[in-house]
């Protein structure tokens, strides 16, 4: 398995390593947490042409955040050490908020395109709370498209929500996300807001 390594000035650093399979993971180490880094980092490997296969994000045990993707190119491409510093600088300036992921995506108006294009299907979801961890959970069984997590990341990013861990995997009929959620402000979700948020999710999770 070969192995590229890529970090810039922010002290955001990706590590590349293809797989047996021709797939890659992506290991991405964030030094500080910062508002929607999963919306903004889906955005720019769709925008790249790079789709998700599973993935999972989290907190590690240096207070760092850590996303890992396997992913796939749409155009049959390498993930080399240039294109893993492409990636990076796209997403510093996501995170700098030099660069909106609205304005980021459309510098790619075959990616808008394909959006539109798509079929739009009925995502299903569990969203109830989580003792565990004093957080909430949201559970979202939806068919495989590419950028359809980006659409949803968009809407718990939009609606000022928190993710504190993820993981994405392949079921029998399309792909099951799981996410671990609170308030941007650190506060639970209330079973008041949770019904809120559940009408809304009932609203938008159709892409």
């Amino acid at each position: 398995m070969l192995t590229v390594s890529a970090e810039n000035q922010s002290g955001i650093r990706l590590m590349s390593t293809m797989l047996a399979d021709g797939n890659y993971k992506l290991q991405f180490l964030f030094p500080n947490d910062a508002s929607g880094i999963l919306y903004k980092v889906t955005t720019v490997l769709f925008g790249f042409g790079w789709d998700i296969l599973s993935a999972y994000s989290r907190p590690n045990e240096d207070a760092q955040v850590e996303d890992i993707f396997i992913v796939t190119s749409t155009k049959h491409e390498a993930l080399t050490k240039t294109a893993c510093e492409l990636i990076l600088t796209a997403i510093r300036e996501l995170i700098s908020g030099e660069t909106t992921p609205e304005d980021f995506i459309a510098r790619y108006p075959e990616k808008v395109q394909q959006i539109r294009n798509a079929r739009a299907a009925r995502s299903d979801f569990v969203f109830e709370p989580y003792p565990k961890q004093h957080c909430s959970r949201l559970v979202v069984e939806r068919p495989d498209r590419p950028g359809v997590l980006m659409q949803i990341t968009q809407v718990l990013y939009t609606l000022g929500l928190d993710i504190i861990s993820f993981s994405a995997e392949a079921v029998v009929h399309g792909v099951r996300d799981e996410f671990l959620i609170n308030h941007a402000d650190g506060t639970e979700i209330s079973e008041k807001d949770r019904a809120f948020l559940s009408d809304l999710f009932n609203q938008k999770l159709t892409f």
